[in-house]
């Protein structure tokens, strides 16, 4: 079952974004041609926040949908008892 979050648009620009900045440190982590540590820092602290924002947005979005039953409607949630298996032997 897809989630909430599975097809927003704004937590694919997120991640996106995530991916093209682990790109970058990740080449900025090079062991023969190191890059400025000032600068690895600052994208380690770019790429924690979008990590922090990916997940506040999924967050929000489970917040905002309620429990739902096997067909998709929130109304029917409880409406069918589950029949009681049978009693031991």
């Amino acid at each position: 079952m897809p989630l909430p979050y599975d097809s927003d648009p704004i937590i694919d620009s997120l991640q996106d974004e995530l991916r093209m900045q682990m790109a970058a440190l990740n080449e900025l982590h090079h062991p023969v041609y190191p890059s400025d540590p000032r600068r690895i820092q600052e994208l380690e602290r770019l790429v924690r926040e979008l990590r922090e924002s990916i997940n506040a947005r999924r967050r929000e979005l489970s917040g905002k949908v309620g429990p739902r039953d096997a067909s998709g409607d929130p109304s029917l949630v409880g409406a069918h008892p589950q029949a009681k298996g049978p009693d031991r032997v």
